[in-house]
């Protein structure tokens, strides 16, 4: 399902009162209209040579992903590493958790790194999201662009 699809009526709403519609990066309130929403709060900024219309456009032709809801510690944890270089995060076969520099290569169920990785067993509970299945690392900055912070990640 397209971004355009999953947000159809609040999109419509919003621009049949000749509104633009923005996306605030810490993925509250998704689609709303621009007026009161600082430009570097929206994900639609990122594109430094073609404008937030190209922008909104790229994400209303996206495929739609479910937004994580991630625990206060997992929050903090991918700040943390993203900062400290690491850029994927993954699950093996025997179920522990591996920060990756760059982006690991799945072979026969474990993941082979390119560069510099940490094993991150000790939070094997959190990140239930990802799973041991997945084909693709997982990009740290898309969890981060894409989650909201709970009380209790279980919500």
């Amino acid at each position: 399902m397209l971004n355009a699809e999953k947000n159809k009526k609040v999109i419509l709403d919003l621009t049949e009162g000749g509104y633009y519609f923005a996306v605030r990066k810490d993925g509250q309130n998704i689609a709303r209209s621009c007026d009161g929403l600082n430009c570097e709060d929206c994900i639609f900024d990122e594109e430094e040579d073609c404008g937030c219309s190209f922008s909104r456009m790229k994400w209303m032709l996206s495929e739609y992903k479910e937004t994580a809801k991630l625990s206060k510690l997992e929050y903090e944890f991918l700040k943390w590493s993203e900062k400290k270089g690491h850029k994927y995060i993954v699950r093996d076969k025997i179920n522990h958790l591996f920060i990756f520099k760059d982006a690991p290569i799945k072979r026969e169920n474990c993941w082979v790194p390119e560069s510099s990785y940490c094993s991150i067993a000790l939070f094997d509970n959190l990140f239930k999201f990802i799973k041991q299945e997945d084909e693709e690392p997982i990009a740290i900055k898309d969890i981060l662009e894409n989650c909201e912070v709970v009380n209790d990640a279980e919500e």
